[in-house]
C-alpha cells in the first residue's frame, strides 16, 4: 500500500506530465496559427492523416434518441448518420476544444485532496440480457483507464451478468463518474441492449464491500417490488440519461460531446469522450481565443 508521501509524489508527476502535454499542444497550435496566411484559418497538420478518427455529427443527443424510437431500421439510420459526419480535429475550434479537454483532465487531477476518495468501483449492469455487451464495455474501460489515463484498474469477479472493476488514482473518481449513465448497444440481430454504468466510491480500501452493498440494495428493492411494498419509482439505481450509443458493425455516438467514431471505440476514443465530459478550469476557459 502506498504511503501518503509516495501518493502525493505520484499525483505531482501525473499533473506535471499532463501540464507538459497541454503546453506542447498549445504551442503547436500557436505555431500553426502563426503560419496561417489568413486570420482564423488553420493549416493542415504535417504528416499523413489518420485512416480512422473522430467525427462530429450534427444531431443533438435528444433528437438522436427520438429518431431511434421511430425509424424502421436503426442500423441503416445510424450508418447514414455516421456517413454524413464531418471529421473532427482539423478546424480551429476543434483544436481549441481538444485543448480544453486536456485542461479538464489537469483540473480533475489537481482537485484531489485529503478528503477525496482515490478509488472507485465501476459497475456495468445489463437490464435483462446483455452479458456479452457488459463484458465488452468493462474490457474497454480497463484498457482506457490503464493505458490512456494512467490509473490502476483491476476486474472484480463477475456476478451473473453484472461486471465490475476497481479504478484507483488521484483522478479515478472524477473520470469514472463521467461515464455514469445508460450505454445503449444496438446488436444487429437483437433488441436494443441498455447497460447502466454506476460508480461507487470505495471506503476503507474494500472494493468488494462497495460492490456487494450496491448489489444488495437492488436485491432488496426487487424483493420489495415483488411483495408489493415498493414501487418502480423506488428503484435505487434507476436508468440514467443515455451517454453513448454503440451500433454493432456501425459506429459509436457520444451524446454529450457530439463526437462519433467508426466501429467500436478504442481506448483513445473513449479517453476523448470522457475528457469532453469533464469541466475545464474557469481561468482556462476565460482565455480561450474563440
Amino acid at each position: 500500500m502506498a504511503t501518503a508521501g509516495s501518493a502525493e509524489q505520484f499525483r505531482y508527476f501525473l499533473v506535471k506530465e499532463q501540464c507538459d502535454k497541454l503546453r506542447r499542444d498549445a504551442d503547436q497550435l500557436a505555431e500553426r496559427l502563426e503560419r496561417s496566411p489568413r486570420p482564423g484559418w488553420l493549416p493542415p497538420s504535417v504528416g499523413s492523416p489518420r485512416r480512422r478518427g473522430l467525427a462530429k455529427w450534427g444531431l443533438g443527443g435528444r433528437r438522436l434518441l427520438r429518431e431511434l424510437a421511430i425509424v424502421d431500421d436503426i442500423h441503416s439510420y445510424l450508418k447514414d448518420l455516421a456517413g454524413g459526419s464531418s471529421r473532427f480535429g482539423q478546424q480551429l475550434d476543434h483544436q481549441v476544444q481538444q485543448l480544453s479537454h486536456e485542461a479538464a483532465l489537469v483540473e480533475a487531477m489537481a482537485q484531489f485532496g485529503e478528503s477525496t476518495c482515490d478509488e472507485a468501483v465501476v459497475i456495468v449492469s445489463p437490464r435483462g440480457a446483455g452479458a456479452d455487451q457488459a463484458t465488452a464495455l468493462a474490457s474497454w474501460y480497463a484498457h482506457m483507464f490503464i493505458s490512456e489515463l494512467s490509473l490502476d484498474c483491476q476486474p472484480l469477479s463477475a456476478q451473473g451478468t453484472l461486471r465490475a472493476l476497481t479504478v484507483g488514482g488521484p483522478h479515478a473518481l472524477a473520470v469514472a463518474r463521467a461515464e455514469e449513465g445508460t450505454h445503449l448497444f444496438c446488436p444487429k440481430a437483437q433488441n436494443l441492449v441498455p447497460l447502466q454504468v454506476s460508480v461507487v466510491p470505495v471506503i476503507d480500501n474494500d472494493a468488494e464491500a462497495a460492490r456487494a452493498s450496491f448489489v444488495e440494495r437492488r436485491r432488496r428493492w426487487l424483493a420489495a417490488l415483488a411483495e408489493g411494498s415498493a414501487t418502480v419509482d423506488d428503484d435505487p439505481q434507476p436508468l440514467l440519461p443515455v451517454v453513448r450509443v454503440y451500433s454493432e458493425g456501425g459506429a459509436t455516438f457520444d451524446l454529450r460531446s457530439g463526437l462519433s467514431v467508426a466501429g467500436s471505440p478504442t481506448p483513445h476514443d473513449l479517453r476523448s469522450f470522457v475528457l469532453a465530459a469533464l469541466e475545464p478550469p474557469p481561468e482556462f476557459v476565460s482565455h480561450l481565443p474563440i
